[in-house]
């Protein structure tokens, strides 16, 4: 068997071939470590900087905690304002209550004509429809006679009232009356003031519900019935005009 080697003639006589790979190799490592070196250095120092910013916000979030501190007493005093603002809210609306038909009273005395005269007055709440009413099942036909299956009672809420007013008086005017029905009418365009409940207070839905007329020995008298509801407006900011 014949052996041949193809192992150029050069290379076999170039003993020291490898030290130029092992020079690249080298030199190819020494650089990948210098650039892993340079980007942990630049890891370390992001570390650093991000712990340094982070004690600096824990010193800061320490005196702020120290500085609310400060401020629970101003809590508890607030806390006390509001429970008191809200027992005065709730005295003040009592009173508006009671007080209420002394109001009414006093703003119908001042819009009445000089030519009509009050025999009774009636204030009472009307309750307003609700939903629940609306949408009642119908009631079931002659043909349906299927056995109906209990239901149990579902507590209603109560429903809001209106306050409504009933007036019946007389005139020896019967313009007197048309011109007592304009003046409660515009009411609703008074300007209201919160410190002020009189100026509230307006009617609407107005209804001369009966109308009759009646003879004296001296006068024609004309008796009428009107009913309207009592409502109030909510208080409007007074702006202070200056001269210019």
């Amino acid at each position: 068997m014949l052996r041949i080697n193809l192992v150029p003639e050069e290379t076999i006589k170039n003993t020291l071939w490898w030290i130029l790979p092992c020079f690249v190799g080298t030199v190819v490592a020494l650089i990948l470590i210098i650039m892993v070196r340079i980007y942990l250095d630049s890891l370390l120092l992001q570390t650093t900087a991000l712990n340094s910013r982070k004690t600096e916000l824990d010193t800061q979030i320490a005196s702020l905690k120290e500085k609310n501190k400060e401020f629970d007493p101003l809590d508890q005093e607030l806390s006390k304002l509001t429970v008191k603002i809200e027992a005065l809210q709730q005295i003040t609306s009592s009173k508006n209550s009671t007080y209420r038909p002394l109001i009414i009273l006093e703003l119908l005395q001042k819009l009445k004509p000089d030519q009509i005269w009050f025999q009774d007055i009636t204030i009472e709440k009307v309750p307003l429809p609700t939903a629940s009413d609306a949408n009642k099942a119908p009631q079931p036909g002659l043909l349906d006679r299927r056995p109906k299956q209990a239901e149990t009672p579902k507590p209603q809420a109560q429903a809001p009232q209106l306050p409504r007013i009933i007036l019946s008086g007389g005139s020896t005017d019967p313009e007197a009356i048309s011109k007592f029905m304009q003046q409660l009418e515009v009411t609703k365009d008074n300007l209201a003031i919160d410190s002020d409940l009189r100026t509230k207070v307006y009617f609407k839905d107005l209804k001369l519900s009966k109308l009759s007329s009646s003879k004296t020995e001296k006068k024609d008298i004309t008796n009428f019935e009107i009913s309207f509801d009592y409502a109030e407006k909510s208080a409007q900011p007074v702006t202070e005009q200056k001269d210019i």
